[in-house]
């Protein structure tokens, strides 16, 4: 696993190899935490490491991390990874709650990976992606956007 330094006053180097991301700490503490490779993207283009990785890792996007002893290992044999090999985006999204959970889930299980809508089944807002290069943010429909389509 190759570890790459990022600028964060509290993360020296993050590395990643498929589903696991180990993250070096300053005080040279060590964890690793399996996630996918959209959530590792989003990590590395955070302005903000330490700010991101306590969100997703508070919205369960990421798993509670193992603290390391010793050399770092490599990813767990014959685990799925990341975006499907047909995926061409990587969803994102700042929704909360019930939303939120429903939203991860589908992003990892690629149901999001070329649709256009997603409803979320336990309270019925719905969401669309607007795109930002292959970066979809899942954004609520307004209400007057849904007015407008009865």
């Amino acid at each position: 696993m190759q570890m790459i330094p990022v600028q964060s006053s509290n993360i020296a180097t993050i590395g990643y190899e498929c589903p696991v991301m180990t993250v070096e700490y300053r005080d040279g503490s060590r964890y690793q935490y399996r996630t996918d490779a959209g959530t590792h993207a989003v990590l590395m283009a955070s302005g903000s490491k330490g700010i991101e990785l306590a969100a997703l890792l508070k919205s369960g996007a990421i798993a509670p991390g193992v603290k390391l002893n010793g050399k770092i290992p490599g990813a767990v044999a014959g685990a799925s990874c990341g975006p499907s090999p047909t995926s061409d985006r990587i969803n994102v999204t700042q929704a909360e709650g019930c939303c939120h959970k429903h939203l991860s889930n589908a992003s990892l299980a690629g149901a999001l990976d070329h649709a256009e809508s997603f409803q979320c089944p336990r309270c019925g807002t719905e969401y669309r992606p607007t795109m930002h290069g292959l970066l979809a943010n899942w954004e609520p429909v307004e209400s007057a956007d849904l007015i407008g389509r009865l």
